[in-house]
């Protein structure tokens, strides 16, 4: 797993056997559908609360969120094993800065519902660190 999200995760897989549909098949089989995928997928997962702005992001998201970072075969000629790397894509980057940025919102909204509520009772309160607190 390389991040958790609210509704999603991104994750890093490698192949065995570069079957086709491998990924797909696999993460589907286990609860967990690739993000746009049309054939092993499952309705748009939408976390509750989440900005409008990152909902129409993942709505338009119109692609298979599966990407190889990393490609290496062994030529059938000469046997010398040839890598290609590629950077994520720009569209992908968006989702998961998204992701990442829904997640952030949400725990900062969710931690600041108690202000919305007076709980202090007028008790003045000052936040201090252990440096402030004298040896004795």
């Amino acid at each position: 797993m390389a991040e958790k999200f609210r509704a999603h995760t991104h994750v890093k897989v490698s192949l065995e056997t570069g079957r086709t549909h491998q990924i797909r098949v696999h993460m589907a089989s286990l609860g967990f559908p690739l993000l746009g995928d049309p054939v092993y997928g499952q309705r748009l997962r939408i976390p509750r609360q989440m900005m409008p702005e990152f909902v129409e992001i993942l709505r338009n998201f119109k692609r298979q969120a599966l990407h190889a970072g990393v490609l290496s075969l062994t030529h059938p000629t000469s046997g010398k094993v040839m890598k290609w790397k590629v950077p994520i894509p720009d569209d992908m980057g968006l989702l998961i800065d998204i992701l990442r940025d829904d997640q952030v919102d949400f725990i900062a909204n969710r931690n600041n519902a108690y202000d919305e509520i007076d709980y202090d009772y007028d008790v003045e309160v000052e936040w201090v660190t252990d440096d402030d607190i004298p040896d004795y």
